[in-house]
């Protein structure tokens, strides 16, 4: 409902305006004349305000009861989010610091299997297994009996197969060895031996070794010893000379020399 203002006419007449100098009127009459326009015009008009409208405070109230919202965290209007309105726990989503509580190091870590994914450094029956991702998988220690899977080996970038399986299909490379000088030795599987500059030798072979060498003896008169093979055969070590070159090769307690003389 609109509120109609007061105007002019409806004023005219009212109140003492245009009154002669001696009105003429009893005492009631005059006062009620001088109260005519607050009595008349005014309060009417404030009544049917009050009576029409609701004050400020009761309209306010009557927005919350029915479930208006007014403004957002202080912000009126077409209100958008903004960071800092909720917390994450809130809206359950995962704090920011999530990640550093739950790295290595961090107040509540998670270990890769917990995840599933592949550690860094295990243990297993004392044996320490090492793994090592960087676009390829590098596996130390690992023994899949008979397996036949493939990793990759990080440095070369070719593809290997488990320890178990080559020694099982494939004859590994020896390792080389050398010494010189008085050289006390014991055979082991699976080596090549370079002495050189022997001035004596004291070897020993197990019946069980598998492995491979030459021998170059210094000047002069050496003495040579070998024990623990069961037979021998071909040249007589205990008969090399200085300057000589000489190759051995050992298998299952069998031992065969080559004297190849000098160079």
């Amino acid at each position: 409902m609109a509120v109609e203002i007061i105007t002019e006419a409806d004023l005219k007449g009212k109140g003492v305006m245009g009154q002669p100098d001696v009105p003429g009127l009893s005492a009631a009459e005059m006062q009620a004349k001088v109260e005519e326009i607050v009595r008349s015009v005014v309060i009417p008009k404030v009544n049917e305000i009050i009576n029409g409208y609701v004050s400020d405070e009761t309209l306010a109230q009557t927005v919350l009861a029915s479930g208006s919202v007014s403004s957002v965290f202080g912000r009126a209007g077409a209100v958008t989010a903004m960071t800092g309105d909720y917390t994450a726990e809130q809206v359950g989503a995962a704090a920011k610091t999530h990640a550093a509580q739950h790295k290595k190091g961090g107040s509540d870590p998670i270990s890769a299997e917990d995840i599933g994914a592949v550690p860094g450094a295990k243990t297993v029956n004392g044996s320490k297994i090492t793994y090592v991702i960087d676009g390829a998988i590098k596996a130390s220690g690992v023994d899949n009996s008979g397996g036949t899977t493939s990793v990759k080996d990080p440095i070369a970038g070719t593809d290997a197969v488990n320890l178990a399986y080559l020694q099982k299909n494939f004859e590994a490379k020896p390792e080389e060895k050398s010494n010189s000088g008085a050289v006390t030795a014991t055979a082991e599987n699976n080596k090549e031996y370079k002495f050189t500059a022997v001035t004596s030798l004291s070897l020993t072979v197990a019946e069980t070794t598998d492995c491979h060498g030459f021998i170059t003896f210094a000047a002069g008169t050496p003495t040579v010893t070998v024990s623990g093979y069961t037979r021998t055969g071909g040249d007589d070590p205990t008969k090399a000379a200085g300057g000589e070159t000489w190759e051995f090769d050992c298998l299952a307690g069998y031992i065969l020399w080559k004297n190849w003389g000098t160079a």
